[in-house]
């Protein structure tokens, strides 16, 4: 397709000729630039940014780790889910606290959690299983 236009056809038209469309060329052509035709990256890549753009720094999510294990350990009411979590971001004055829903979401992540990967062993055979 990027040969295609290159060498003077149209976009629409090369689109009609693969069968795709117009913005699939045009997406192509961009992608492309002034690259030599060797050059070109033509793998398939995700829509989107790499990272979100309202992802959270690392080191934000380990103070909301170290919270939440101070809080679990020393809250006189027992209280350490994310609106506790939230309300000591706020005391503490953190810039750009994140909202309630990502704490929440977070709490439930293996980093968080403590999970550890399991080992699946192999079920038994079964000409060894008992009849």
């Amino acid at each position: 397709m990027v040969s295609a236009v290159r060498k003077g056809e149209s976009m629409r038209s090369v689109a009609r000729r693969f069968a795709v469309s117009l913005d699939t060329v045009q997406r192509w052509i961009s992608r492309a630039g002034s690259q030599r035709i060797d050059r070109i990256d033509f793998a398939n890549h995700p829509p989107g940014a790499k990272l979100p753009a309202n992802r959270v720094s690392e080191a934000t999510e380990d103070l909301i780790l170290e919270i939440r294990n101070d809080l679990k350990s020393h809250s006189a009411l027992g209280e350490y889910g994310d609106r506790a979590i939230h309300g000591e971001l706020i005391t503490r004055e953190i810039d750009r606290v994140p909202n309630y829903s990502y704490d929440r979401s977070h709490l439930g992540t293996t980093r968080c959690v403590g999970w550890q990967e399991t080992t699946s062993f192999p079920s038994t055979p079964a000409r060894l299983v008992p009849a």
